[in-house]
């Protein structure tokens, strides 16, 4: 991984983030990825066909060194983290924050799904 210094400018930015997912239950829907810095800022997205046990989506063009990165898995393809009656996620999901490290180039997320005993 490199990092990309903008040209005439001291700021360097992190063109790409692999984000490792495990954890994933089964192949139906995709898994889609989101880096942002802070609330207001413009996220990144990344998306990968589901496959039982793991994938990789690379998130591009990202402008930060560190960022929180959110993961679910859209079971049933409809673009929005399912709930219970209580509010709770239907569908397996993580969130971690990431620092760019050039010995640990890649994210590494579990999801978590709440109907898991």
């Amino acid at each position: 991984e490199i990092l990309r210094c903008l040209v005439g400018s001291e700021m360097c930015i992190r063109d790409r983030i692999k984000v490792e997912v495990k954890g994933i239950r089964g192949e139906t829907g995709n898994v889609l990825v989101m880096a942002q810095q802070k609330d207001n800022d413009q996220p990144v997205y990344g998306m990968a066909k589901a496959c039982k046990g793991h994938v990789v989506v690379t998130l591009e063009n990202v402008p930060w060194d560190s960022c929180i990165i959110s993961v679910f898995h859209d079971e049933n393809g409809d673009w929005k983290m399912n709930m219970d009656e209580k509010g709770l996620p239907l569908e397996g999901f993580a969130r971690s924050s990431y620092t760019y490290n050039p010995d640990k180039p890649v994210c590494k997320l579990k999801l978590y799904y709440m109907d898991r005993q």
